[in-house]
C-alpha cells in the first residue's frame, strides 16, 4: 500500500475511536437523563404518598380527641344528672368530675404521642426517600468525554512517523 493510504487509514481509525467514545459519552448521557428523570418521578410520588399519610394521620387523631372529648362531656354530664337525681354534692361530685376530666386528659395525651411518634417516623420517611433519590442521582455515571487533544497528537504522530518513513523525515524537518 501506498503512504498515503496508510496514514488515511491509521487516521480514520482514530478518528472512528473518537466517534466511538463520543457516541458511548452520548449514550451515557441519555441514559443519564432517563434515570434522573425517572428518579425525580419516584421522589415526587412517594413524598406525595407520604404527604398524604401525614395528612390522614393528622386527620385520624384530631377526631379521636374529638372523639374523646364527646365522650367526656357525655360522661361528666350524666355523672352531674346521676348526682344531682340522687341528691350528692360537694367534694365526691367534684372529685367524680376531675377523675373524668383527668380520664379524658390521659386519653388525649395518648392520642397526641401516638401521632408525634407517627409525625417524627414520617418526618423520617421524607428525610429517606430524599436521601435514596440524592444517592441514586450521585450514582450515575459521568459521561468520559473523548480525548481530543489525544486523538490530535496520535494524528500528529502518525504524520511525523510516516514523514520519517517515507520521506527520511526531510517532510517536517
Amino acid at each position: 500500500m501506498c503512504p498515503p493510504v496508510i496514514m488515511a487509514l491509521q487516521v480514520a481509525s482514530v478518528i472512528g475511536s473518537v466517534a466511538a467514545a463520543q457516541s458511548a459519552a452520548d449514550a451515557q448521557s441519555s441514559a443519564n437523563k432517563r434515570q434522573y428523570e425517572n428518579t425525580m418521578r419516584a421522589y415526587r410520588e412517594n413524598i406525595a404518598q407520604t404527604n398524604l399519610e401525614h395528612g390522614q394521620e393528622r386527620e385520624a387523631s384530631m377526631q379521636k380527641l374529638n372523639e374523646n372529648d364527646i365522650a367526656a362531656r357525655a360522661g361528666m354530664a350524666t355523672a352531674t344528672v346521676a348526682a344531682g337525681e340522687s341528691g350528692v354534692t360537694g367534694m365526691s361530685v367534684d372529685h367524680l368530675m376531675m377523675g373524668l376530666s383527668g380520664k379524658q386528659n390521659r386519653y388525649n395525651s395518648a392520642v397526641t404521642t401516638n401521632y408525634d411518634r407517627v409525625e417524627g417516623a414520617l418526618n423520617n420517611q421524607r428525610d429517606n426517600v430524599y436521601a435514596n433519590a440524592a444517592s441514586t442521582i450521585n450514582g450515575l455515571k459521568t459521561p468520559a468525554t473523548p480525548d481530543y487533544l489525544g486523538s490530535a497528537l496520535k494524528i500528529g504522530e502518525v504524520g511525523v512517523a510516516a514523514d520519517k518513513k517515507y520521506n527520511g523525515g526531510k517532510l517536517f524537518g
